[in-house]
């Protein structure tokens, strides 16, 4: 990745980009609400010298923030029974992976029901946190899922003048941010981060 270099001046930038919904067309006759879409795109850079003749520095931030959504209509979800592992009203019923070598031939849970004990902590978390619960008859879901992606990215770049045809460059690049993964109330995080020595 091939990225700029301070100087012995100072020098920097600044830029801003918007999309909103509230600046979308819409059809004269049509009274639906534009859809949801917002896109911030935003940043600057700065370089200079640290020490003139020899060292400079330059650094960028860039973010993004976007908010969008998508309708679902009809999503089969988990009924509350179900997220409790009680699957006695259910047209399936669950098998106990302990009690054989395969699934087919393990046993069945009791009565459908799967103990509260024998509940991943983890899993119950992921579920009551990413899968919503149901707004319609027949255990379904519908609605607009949210789907906000937000990212943050930082470089520094630090170069040094060893002399006349020698130089030191070090760079760090570090991105960060989330999204939503499944219809519900939880995002998920991300980051990245690299280093680069180089000698010429």
């Amino acid at each position: 990745m091939l990225t700029k270099s301070g100087t012995n001046k100072f020098h920097g930038s600044l830029y801003e980009f918007v999309r909103n919904e509230a600046f979308n067309a819409n059809d004269y006759a049509s009274v639906v609400a534009r859809p949801l879409y917002r896109r911030n795109q935003f940043g600057g850079s700065i370089g200079g010298p640290i020490i003139k003749d020899r060292t400079f520095f330059f650094g960028t931030y860039s973010g993004l923030r976007q908010n969008t959504s998508r309708f679902l209509n009809n999503a089969i979800v988990p009924t509350d029974l179900e997220r409790l592992g009680n699957f006695s009203q259910s047209g399936t019923r669950p098998r106990d992976p302990s009690t054989g070598t395969t699934l087919a031939t393990a046993t069945l849970f009791a009565n459908g029901i799967i103990p509260t004990a024998r509940l991943d902590p983890v899993a119950v978390k992921i579920l009551n946190d990413y899968i919503p619960k149901a707004n319609l008859a027949g255990n379904r879901w519908q609605g607009n899922i949210p789907l906000p992606y937000n990212t943050n990215e930082y470089l520094i770049k630090i170069d040094h003048q060893l002399n006349e045809p020698h130089r030191l460059s070090f760079t760090y690049f570090n991105t960060s941010g989330s999204q939503t993964v499944f219809p519900g109330n939880g995002n998920l995080p991300w980051a990245t981060q690299n280093f680069k020595w180089t000698a010429t």
